[in-house]
């Protein structure tokens, strides 16, 4: 129960995104503050800077709670995210590709309105399509690839939420049958067992995000192993293994019965699996020459969209455009 609670506190406290007012480029934060036993827990105001605030949009993770779809469903959601539009991360990410399509419209519209008004020779040919057929072949191409590439993201993100589910559940599972079937006067089996569950959770975290951890390993750890355990990990090639191993070996020591020894070797199994389930996920990314491949025809398409629109919008092609590769 005590792994399961850690982790729901540091998943709730990671999900909630930061709330502050600027102030010179300063934001003024109210944060929780765990209490002493006995005493309320209190709130503490931590200024940081903009850059600070925006750095971690890198380590959150939408994680809903009720809170968090009391703020959503709410009225005036489509304004606000209107309002947020150029503060978007997606957006940020699209500067290079937009800043080419806006380049390259403007660049049409230069030409064709120099060219109409006299000031190149007449020698000079137009650049714009004589008819909007070539793209109107290929746009059912595009959207084919946009299609299959949505569903694609989407099919591996809700396979590592499911995975990640999967482990939440084992841990309450385990900690709680260690709770259940190994005798009172076996504590330290009993603390063995949840804080090695927690620990197999942070080195799988460390093993899958590597430098995007917030903090190293060994400090993740201090807390929850001790001196010569935490020094067996470190030092382990495989620490994730490690951690399975060692609780497999906990259960088999246990003084339970074969049924629910069973039960608790079960959980330790789930456990390899899922480790193996997120390795696969991780180091399987979609097929490198189709990814290459869509990339590159979806620059040629969107940067020759201004060749075909400008004889219909003129100038107004620049922000369609943009629009659209968006």
């Amino acid at each position: 129960m005590l792994a399961h609670k850690h982790m729901r506190i540091s998943t709730t406290a990671a999900s909630k995104p930061l709330q502050g007012t600027p102030t010179r480029n300063v934001w003024h934060l109210m944060v929780s503050r765990p209490a002493e036993v006995g005493t309320k827990p209190r709130n503490v105001k931590i200024a940081i800077s903009r850059k600070e605030v925006m750095e971690s949009r890198r380590y959150r993770r939408t994680v809903a709670d009720p809170e968090w779809w009391s703020e959503y469903l709410t009225e005036d959601r489509f304004l606000k995210n209107i309002g947020s539009l150029f503060n978007s991360r997606i957006i940020r990410h699209l500067y290079g590709p937009l800043t080419s399509v806006a380049l390259t419209a403007t660049i049409v519209c230069v030409y064709e309105t120099l060219r109409s008004e006299g000031v190149l020779p007449p020698e000079f040919p137009s650049i714009c399509m004589p008819n909007q057929t070539p793209l109107n072949l290929t746009g059912f191409a595009v959207s084919l690839l946009l299609v299959f590439r949505t569903n694609q993201s989407y099919d591996r993100w809700w396979e590592a939420r499911k995975v990640w589910g999967t482990i939440l559940n084992r841990v309450r599972d385990i900690t709680t049958q260690a709770a259940v079937f190994i005798p009172e006067d076996e504590p330290r089996l009993r603390e063995g067992i949840r804080n090695w569950a927690i620990a197999f959770t942070r080195t799988l975290e460390a093993h899958l995000q590597g430098k995007l951890v917030e903090r190293d390993l060994k400090s993740n750890l201090e807390n929850t192993l001790s001196p010569y355990e935490l020094d067996m990990v470190m030092n382990s090639q495989h620490k994730v293994v490690k951690c399975c191993s060692v609780l497999a070996e906990l259960a088999l020591q246990a003084p339970i019965n074969s049924i629910e020894r069973q039960m608790l070797q079960h959980n330790v199994q789930v456990f390899y699996d899922t480790l193996g389930m997120c390795e696969r996920i991780m180091r399987t990314p979609l097929p490198l020459t189709y990814t290459r491949h869509s990339s590159r025809f979806l620059f040629v398409y969107i940067n020759a969209l201004p060749f075909a629109m400008y004889s219909a919008f003129g100038w107004g092609c620049i922000p369609i455009t943009i629009m659209i590769s968006a």
